[in-house]
This record gives structure tokens, C-alpha cells and sequence, in this order.
């Protein structure tokens, strides 16, 4: 039977992320205490999207065995450190990798996703991060399954900010400075391989896509939207870019092509939309690129061990695409 593993809900990104330093740890335990602690959390969750059950939503998946991985590890599934003290960061547990390693054993020794056929393993925004981290480390466990991966909007980049902030918290902080301080307080399990190739003080880019593909070896597909509104707002853009903020929002998503050609990345859907992440969102089957959604894309590139698979509106604006909205 095919399962599709999904980590994360990413709709509201500047709820979901992860924190990376005490100040802004003791802001997300403050202010939302269910991104750091599953004890509130509902015995249910809404299928939507990827993980629906209804043919006309998820016309590829909806029979698939669905497990949605909840989010409360605040180290986008990477951290391997529990807390060791009572002040400052050592209070807290930072242990996303191990949560997704442990659901995985019990998955296979409990329902039978050692005898999957199919695996697609997702995750958006900080989940999606969480994939390029574990990604290889579960297709391990998971010897005799096809497993496919998609990414949905955790694909960040490191050029620099519209304009520069100064860290105290996550959104006035670029993705690539917040990774690089979170790394030093999590004890991530980055890929392997990546780790490998990287010195220590740049190991917190196996947490970024662009430089964490080249060394993963589980087939991977990319969903990134041109005008992805966490990169904007990390970027130090708030809200849809217009005047100067545009100009620089046009030459980010040139950036953003560039990574895709110099990772050879073999397959990607790449709207115009302003948005952040989509698997669960109320256009996933929707939204089009040359007549063509994301499930139709991503389902095809899953059957095709060898095309290349680029979709990616030619348009330049924030939802010139009709169908982003």
C-alpha cells in the first residue's frame, strides 16, 4: 500500500519556523506553547490537500495510507539535543530528528510501512527544511519502497537582504542567519553527506536547500513559489513587493532559476504567486503552470525515474499567474 508521510503545517509561517536563541525560544513558549509541546494538541487533524481522502481534492493519493508528522520541536526536525539545565538554551529540547526517526520505527514495527510500495515523504516550510535534514536518513529505513520526496517552500536563499535586520527575531533575521544561529543551539542531524563536504562553521547550509541537494540521494521535487512570502519577509519585504522592493523581489527570483540550473535540479514547480507552501492549501489543485497542477506534475515526475520535469511561470509579477488566488 502507498503511504504519504507529511511533517509540519506551514499555512501561517511566522507561527510555525523554529527559534534560535532563548529570547525568541521563551517568545514562542510565551506566545503559542503548542509549537513547543504536543500536551494541547487536538486527537485530530484535518486532511486537506496531499493527505486528503476525498478523489476530487487528491486525485493521485486519496487511498494512500496518510500520516501527518506534527510540528512542536521548534528546530525544523533536525535537533538532536535535549535540555541539560534550567537556564538560557539549555532548558530546552531540541529533538525534531530523533521525533521523526522514532515515528518512522514505528510505522514499520505498527502499521506497515516496511511492506509501503510507495512512499512520498513531504513537509513544508520548516518540514520541508526538516526533508532536506532527514530525507536519506528514513529512505535507509525504508529499503524496498519506491520514495519520492517534495519539498514544498523550504527552498531559501542566502543572497543578500532587501533590507538587513538585526536578529532579535526570526523575521527580522535572514533565513540564512537564523539557520546559522539555530544550528548552534540545536545539535542538528543535517545530511550526512553534506555534513561531510562542509567545515564546521558552515554546516548549517545543509539546512538550505541550495546547498543541501547536490548531497541528498533521495529523489527529490521542488515547489517554490517566485514571490514566496517567508522569503520576502526574512528578506525584510512585508507584504507584496512593489516599487524598489519589486525591482529587488525580480532579481531574487533570477537567483532563485540560477540555484535550480546549478543544483541540475530535475524537476520543480515554480509559480508567480505570493504565498508560502501549498500541499495543504485551498489551491493545491488548483493552481496551474501551462495547464498543468502541482499533483499532476509531481505525480508524473514520480513515475519517471529519468525527465526532466520544469514547470515555472514566465511572467515576472506577484500572482500574475490568474490561478495563484
Amino acid at each position: 500500500r502507498d503511504f504519504c508521510l507529511s511533517r509540519g503545517l506551514g499555512d501561517v509561517y511566522k507561527r510555525q519556523v523554529y527559534c534560535f536563541s532563548n529570547i525568541s525560544c521563551e517568545a514562542r513558549w510565551t506566545g503559542s506553547k503548542s509549537l513547543m509541546s504536543s500536551t494541547t494538541w487536538s486527537s485530530t487533524q484535518e486532511a486537506t490537500g496531499i493527505l486528503s481522502a476525498d478523489p476530487i481534492v487528491n486525485r493521485y493519493w486519496y487511498n494512500a495510507t496518510a500520516v501527518w508528522i506534527g510540528y512542536c520541536s521548534s528546530d525544523s526536525f533536525s535537533g538532536d539535543k535535549k535540555a541539560s539545565g534550567s537556564t538560557g538554551t539549555d532548558k530546552w529540547n531540541f529533538v525534531g530528528s530523533r521525533i521523526v526517526e522514532n515515528i518512522i520505527q514505528d510505522l514499520k514495527k505498527n502499521y506497515g510501512l516496511d511492506r509501503a510500495k510507495d512512499v512520498v515523504f513531504t513537509g513544508s516550510s520548516a518540514g520541508a527544511e526538516g526533508l532536506l535534514a532527514n530525507s536519506d536518513r528514513v529512505a535507509n529505513l525504508l529499503d524496498y519502497t519506491d520514495f519520492k520526496v517534495l519539498i514544498d517552500s523550504g527552498w531559501f536563499l542566502d543572497f543578500a537582504p532587501f533590507k538587513a535586520g538585526d536578529c532579535d527575531s526570526l523575521f527580522q533575521c535572514t533565513e540564512n542567519r537564523a539557520m546559522q544561529l539555530g544550528c548552534m543551539i540545536w545539535n542538528p542531524r543535517v545530511n550526512e553527506a553534506c555534513a561531510l563536504a562542509k567545515p564546521q562553521d558552515l554546516r548549517y547550509q545543509c539546512m538550505l536547500g541550495p546547498h543541501a541537494y547536490p548531497y541528498i540521494k533521495a529523489p527529490a521535487f521542488i515547489l517554490q513559489f517566485q514571490f514566496d512570502a517567508a522569503q520576502m519577509a526574512h528578506d525584510g519585504i512585508d507584504g507584496v513587493p512593489t516599487g524598489p522592493a519589486l525591482v529587488y523581489a525580480q532579481q531574487a527570483l533570477k537567483n532563485l532559476t540560477r540555484t535550480f540550473v546549478e543544483d541540475r535540479v530535475r524537476g520543480y514547480y515554480n509559480p508567480s504567486c505570493y504565498q508560502h507552501t501549498i500541499i495543504q492549501a485551498h489551491n493545491w489543485n488548483t493552481l496551474k503552470i501551462d495547464g498543468k497542477t502541482l499533483p499532476d506534475v509531481f505525480y508524473a515526475w514520480t513515475k519517471d525515474t529519468v525527465g526532466v520535469y520544469h514547470y515555472a511561470d514566465t511572467c515576472d509579477l506577484p500572482n500574475c499567474n490568474p490561478t495563484c488566488r
